[in-house]
C-alpha cells in the first residue's frame, strides 16, 4: 500500500458514511459517461489529482495534493421545465459540502497522515442527458506527510 492509496481508501470511506448505503462507488471515474447509470444513479468516486512536495522536517517528505470527489445523481426528465434538474445538481452541491466538512474535521479518515484539507473547488454541473443524471465534481488540497524511514 501507498500513502495515496491510503488517503484514496479512506476518503471513499468517509464519503461512504457521509453518503450512505445507498450510495455505490462509480466503477469509471476518468470517464463518468462510460458508467451504466440504471438501476441506481446515486454514485460516488474519487481520484488523485496532482501533487508537489513541500519543504518539511528531516526524514518527512510533505505532499499538498489534490483530490478529486466525483458525485452522480439521477434526475426525472421533464417537458415543461428543468426543476428537478436544478434540484438535483443542488442537492449534489449541498452534498458535496457535507462531505468537505466531515473530511476536514476528522482529516480524511487519517489523523496521523493527513495534517490539513484546503481549497474546495466546486465544478459547474454537468448533465448525461441521455442518461438523466447530473454529476458534481469537486476537488480539494490536501496537506500529508510521510517518513522516509
Amino acid at each position: 500500500m501507498t500513502v495515496i492509496t491510503d488517503i484514496v481508501d479512506a476518503i471513499l470511506a468517509e464519503v461512504q458514511a457521509e453518503l450512505g448505503a445507498t450510495y455505490k462507488e462509480l466503477p469509471y471515474l476518468e470517464n463518468v459517461e462510460q458508467n451504466n447509470f440504471r438501476g441506481n444513479n446515486d454514485r460516488f468516486g474519487v481520484r488523485p489529482l496532482g501533487a508537489l512536495q513541500l519543504p518539511g522536517v528531516t526524514k518527512f517528505v510533505t505532499l499538498s495534493q489534490t483530490f478529486e470527489i466525483v458525485l452522480s445523481k439521477g434526475y426525472i426528465e421533464s417537458s415543461l421545465d428543468d426543476d428537478n434538474k436544478v434540484v438535483k445538481s443542488l442537492d449534489n452541491r449541498a452534498l458535496m459540502l457535507d462531505i468537505y466538512k466531515r473530511l476536514v474535521n476528522n482529516r480524511a479518515g487519517l489523523p496521523l497522515v493527513v495534517l490539513n484539507l484546503t481549497d474546495l473547488a466546486l465544478a459547474e454541473p454537468e448533465f448525461i442527458d441521455e442518461s438523466n443524471v447530473v454529476i458534481q465534481r469537486a476537488t480539494m488540497t490536501i496537506l500529508y506527510r510521510f517518513s522516509l524511514i
